[in-house]
């Protein structure tokens, strides 16, 4: 059978390939200009993302910030029920990619492409080359891979399907330059003395971040410890909501010297009521893990000038778990880590 991947992968190093870097997250770098130019809607994309307003709020430490990308307005308007997505082509399959659009093999089962519509510069995507849904359990090795082989020069995320992707059909996960994530930057150096310590060990070091506005679990160390302890914590954010096909939640995570340090972000809700409304209190503002990592995506010039800290406070108060529930999965999750 052949491969529908084949006419799209490029070799890096290649006579008509995009230069090879000494670690491939060199390569990607230079493979991001290769394919701008070459592209003209990436091209367009990267020069218009250079120009974005942005200003910071005062919530969380350091502070968010909220920035006006009209580019992101397909992906943040994106209607992801069923019957909708099943009436679209999947624009993460290689068949419908644009004719311009290249990638770059990544492992056996994912590629690499560009995201046209980019948050933060160097915006990557990770699609799995089978057309699979988008499920935690299943992007858990994928993320954990992309930000150990990447290191910290990128900074790996995942939207869950209900909250934040807006190709909930096709398994991915998304990256984007390091280091410069307000919740990354809270969490690199460890355990502040205002969080909530759930275990230490040699080899793991998990935590609850506490003032950032919206809740999120910190979990440091060596790579498979990791993996074994955001499965843990997804099972038990699981049993809080066991009505759901999947917890709501969106992960983030990076490389670290010793290991990885990977956030998660509890949800209870896709989009706040504020996307809904249809008067002058209307803000079109659909988070995702970019978002409640720090980068808040106003797609309408209104929404970037009525989004103060009040407002994101309570569109994060809104769409996280709320704190009873956290506090009991922090407790269930302590005695989890204590005990395994």
């Amino acid at each position: 059978m052949s491969d529908p991947w084949a006419g799209r992968l490029v070799i890096p190093g290649a006579p008509d390939g995009p230069p090879a870097g000494t670690t491939l997250a060199e390569t990607l770098e230079g493979f991001l200009g290769w394919q701008a130019a070459r592209w003209p809607r990436l091209a367009r994309a990267r020069d218009a993302l250079a120009g974005v307003r942005v200003w910071e709020v005062p919530v969380g430490r350091p502070a968010c910030r909220v920035q006006w990308n009209p580019d992101r307005t397909l992906s943040t308007t994106a209607r992801v029920d069923p019957a909708s997505v099943a009436a679209r082509p999947c624009f993460l399959c290689p068949g419908a990619l644009p004719e311009e659009e290249r990638g770059l093999a990544f492992g056996a089962d994912a590629v690499i492409l560009a995201n046209p519509a980019p948050i933060l510069p160097d915006h990557l995507v990770f699609v799995a080359r089978a057309h699979v849904p988008q499920a935690v359990g299943a992007a858990l090795p994928l993320l954990l891979a992309v930000a150990a082989t990447l290191g910290g020069r990128f900074s790996a995320f995942y939207n869950g399907p209900r909250c934040g992707a807006s190709a909930p059909d096709h398994l991915h996960v998304q990256a984007v330059r390091g280091g410069v994530l307000p919740a990354e930057r809270a969490a690199v150096d460890g355990p502040g003395p205002d969080d909530r310590l759930l275990v230490v060990r040699p080899d793991l070091t998990a935590w609850s971040l506490q003032g950032q506005g919206r809740p999120a679990l910190a979990f440091q160390g060596r790579a498979d410890r990791v993996a074994s302890a955001l499965g843990v914590a997804v099972e038990t954010l699981g049993q809080l909501r066991p009505d759901a096909p999947e917890p709501l939640l969106n992960l983030l995570a990076v490389g670290r010297p010793q290991g990885v340090l990977a956030l998660l972000f509890p949800r209870a809700a896709h989009r706040p009521a504020c996307f809904f409304d249809e008067g002058p209190a209307r803000l079109t503002v659909s988070p995702g893990a970019l978002d409640m990592a720090g980068e808040i995506v106003a797609v309408r010039e209104e929404d970037f000038q009525a989004l103060d800290g009040s407002r994101v406070a309570s569109i994060f108060s809104e769409v996280s778990l709320d704190p009873g529930r956290v506090r009991a999965l922090e407790d269930a999750l302590a005695r989890r880590l204590y005990d395994g």
